[in-house]
């Protein structure tokens, strides 16, 4: 029994000094991603590339992260037209470096809908937050999947609305929390 305890004594002391001496290291993280969502309505959809590898939370810690743990956003909408209109945005992976010059025509067929029918009505603004979201966000396991890629696009479409009325997401961010460790 003293024998037993002994080697587990010793299994601690170790496992202690690689944490102490920086050789394993854990924890959670956040990263937070400013993202433009600004689109009219009349426009079909709006498309923004997000590249979380210029993020210095991510950079930090992007080869070592083990999990997604939680994915949420904040953004607030505003509805100027006579007409009440839902919002809808998809989630596609992506790679090599982005090209503003080169948006894309449609958005691709394996885009993943993150969040969808969240209604604004005619005339209002309708502000989400971190928490708020959550409700709304679907398919989190496959979301999860494209944003460990570091690189992906966002396709924001909406309905209802007609002309050039402004259908505005304004103030977004993607709040990512991470579990990494390293050895």
């Amino acid at each position: 029994m003293r024998r037993r305890l002994s080697k587990v004594s010793f299994v601690v002391l170790i496992a202690m000094a690689l944490v102490f001496t920086g050789c394993l290291v854990s924890g959670t993280f956040v990263v937070v991603q400013g993202v433009d969502f600004d689109f009219t309505a009349d426009t079909g959809f709006y498309w923004y590339p997000v590249d979380l590898t210029g993020n210095a939370v991510w950079e930090d810690h992007e080869d070592d992260i083990d999990d997604i743990d939680a994915i949420g956003m904040q953004f607030s909408i505003t509805n100027t037209s006579d007409v009440t209109t839902t919002f809808r945005a998809s989630f596609v992976k992506a790679s090599g470096a982005v090209d503003l010059m080169s948006p894309p025509s449609s958005i691709p067929s394996g885009a993943v809908v993150v969040i969808d029918d969240l209604t604004v009505a005619a005339g209002a603004t309708r502000h989400i937050g971190y928490l708020g979201s959550l409700a709304y966000i679907k398919n989190v396991e496959k979301l999860k999947e494209i944003i460990m890629t570091g690189r992906f696009d966002y396709f924001g479409e909406s309905t209802g609305g007609t002309e050039d009325f402004a259908f505005e997401v304004r103030d977004g961010k993607i709040v990512v929390t991470i579990s990494a460790s390293s050895t």
